[in-house]
């Protein structure tokens, strides 16, 4: 009975390709194949649990083997394809990233910051043994570079576009353009005087409105103070001393603009 178990095990696993020693040799390469990632600096805990739980069943389906029992080596074997499939993936990615790092320092007079925060995405997902995520994040930095090269180039073309307009127009109408730049200075030179003159007779006249009303806040501290005495004499002594302060500094405004017009005046007639 015991003859008849091992040759139908041994019958299954012919049909799907594997006997037993090359299973065992198939986890000694996968042990070989963490070596490598740890020499490599490669993260190795999705890969070397995997290694385990092959480890483990196939220790079991030994056991269950030796003692009579029938054992079952495909699920072995899907842990094994796994194994590859990470190792794989690992340096695939690696690969990725080791290039992408290429790209973006040989990128040149754009702003890249948006890659490189991809690129830290792209890395996170690498260490934490999402591989495939990490190969995405890679795709998704390039095309990003492509996509900023691209609006970049754009926007040369739309500046030098402009300048060779600007020098065509130039170049066609520069007389026109003398002229009118002549037109404009003497404009400014004939109406700079009165346009001076003009506001600081404006700023003269609101000083005269800014002292008119704060006579009238005087007035009224008074009137709060004296007549209605809703007002205490701390404060109507600290509001009369502020108004007096402006008033004052109105006062010394005034004569310096009236002597600044005059001087501009006589100019103006001259």
């Amino acid at each position: 009975m015991k003859i008849l178990q091992l040759l139908i095990t041994i019958l299954i696993l012919s049909q799907i390709g594997f006997g037993i020693s090359d299973i065992q040799i198939q986890i000694n390469n996968a042990i070989d194949g963490l070596n490598e990632m740890q020499k490599d600096n490669l993260p190795i805990t999705r890969y070397n649990d995997t290694l385990l739980v092959a480890q483990q069943l196939f220790d079991a389906q030994t056991a269950l083997e030796q003692s009579g029992e029938n054992p079952d080596y495909s699920c072995i074997l899907d842990k094994l394809d796994e194994l590859n499939f990470i190792k794989q993936k690992a340096y695939l990615s690696l690969d990725e990233i080791k290039a992408l790092e290429i790209q973006i320092n040989q990128t040149k007079n754009i702003n890249i910051t948006p890659v490189i925060k991809i690129y830290n995405q792209a890395q996170t997902e690498f260490k934490a043994e999402r591989y495939e995520k990490a190969i995405e994040k890679t795709k998704e930095a390039k095309a990003k570079i492509s996509e900023l090269q691209a609006t970049e180039a754009k926007i040369k073309a739309f500046y030098s576009a402009i300048n060779r307009n600007i020098s065509t127009y130039v170049k066609q109408n520069y007389t026109k353009i003398i002229l009118w730049f002549v037109v404009v200075a003497f404009i400014i030179f004939v109406l700079h005087n009165p346009i001076i003159c003009w506001l600081i007779e404006r700023k003269i006249e609101i000083l005269e409105k800014r002292k008119k009303s704060v006579r009238k806040l005087i007035a009224e501290a008074q009137k709060q103070y004296f007549q209605n005495n809703k007002l205490s004499e701390v404060n109507y002594h600290i509001k009369v001393k502020k108004y007096g302060e402006i008033i004052r500094d109105i006062n010394r405004q005034i004569p310096l603009l009236k002597e600044m017009l005059g001087v501009r005046m006589k100019r103006w007639k001259i």
